[in-house]
Parts: structure tokens; sequence; C-alpha cells
């Protein structure tokens, strides 16, 4: 899922001759979809996007892809196995200029209460963590009925600014 993720962002590179950034909004749903493909369910799982139209370069693009993947892959691996409907909430916002917010929640379980995302040992998780950093960012994990992740993170020209 990881390599399908990075390839679904180049896809998106070369198929609309784009090569520095891609348009986040189709690239978030064909993610979606993709993975809710791959991990396709009995249980109904329902899934609430929202992600305005805007372009974010290649370098924020991959490891926000990733991080995705990695929170959506969770969701359905785990989150739903003794539900008889699942949800999904993912949004993006747009805080400030080169500025965004990632909502991330599902209806699951949810982590353990003493949960803590810095000394996290499964690869997915660390993954979340050190992806977020290198997009300028950080992630913060509620346990809200369910599973809540919220990840401030910045563009790459706000990155360059702030070195």
């Amino acid at each position: 899922n990881r390599v399908r993720s990075i390839a679904l962002i180049h896809q998106n590179l070369y198929q609309f001759e784009n090569l520095s950034s891609i348009e986040l909004k189709r690239f978030v749903n064909d993610l979606c979809r993709q993975i809710e493909s791959v991990y396709k369910k009995q249980n109904k799982i329902t899934m609430n996007i929202n992600v305005p139209v805007l372009y974010l370069d290649i370098d924020s693009a991959v490891p926000l892809g990733l991080i995705m993947n990695e929170l959506l892959s969770n969701s359905f691996k785990y989150a739903f196995n003794a539900r008889a409907a699942g949800k999904i909430n993912l949004e993006i916002h747009v805080v400030e200029e080169g500025k965004y917010e990632l909502h991330y929640s599902d209806n699951g379980p949810g982590l353990p209460h003493d949960f803590d995302l810095s000394s996290a040992t499964t690869l997915g998780m660390q993954l979340i963590h050190d992806l977020s950093r290198q997009i300028g960012g950080k992630v913060k994990y509620e346990h809200k009925n369910g599973a809540t992740f919220i990840i401030n993170f910045t563009n790459r020209n706000l990155r360059k600014q702030e070195d």
C-alpha cells in the first residue's frame, strides 16, 4: 500500500502533466478509493472526505500521502472488526497561506488510553510521527469516540523560509 500511494502520486503528476505539484482533492479521493478496494470488508464503511481543491508540492504530497495511507490502512485493518458499520472522516483545511491541518478520525475502538505517539514502536505509527515532522508539522492523537489524529503541516516553500 505504501508503494501504491507513491505510485498514485506519480500517476497524478504525469497524467496532468504537472511535475511539480498535485491537485490534492483528486489525489486524496483516489487514495481513499484505492485503499478501500484493498480492504473490502463485509460491513459497511462510510467515508466522509472533505478536501479543498488546491495544489500541493511533490515534496509535501509524498509524505502526506504516506501518512494518510497509514491512517486509512490502520482503520480498515483494526477499527471495524467488531462493528456492523464503520465511519472514517478525513478533512484537510487551509489554515493560512502554506499552512494546512489534516483531521482524520474513525469510530473504531481507538488506541489504548495511555498511547503515546512519540514512543510508538510500530512502523506505521513511527512513519506517521516522522513524516509529520518532515512536512513541518506535528501530529496529535486524541481518543474521541474512536481514533482522532490532527496533523498540522506546511508546504515546501514555507519550510524553506523557516530554515
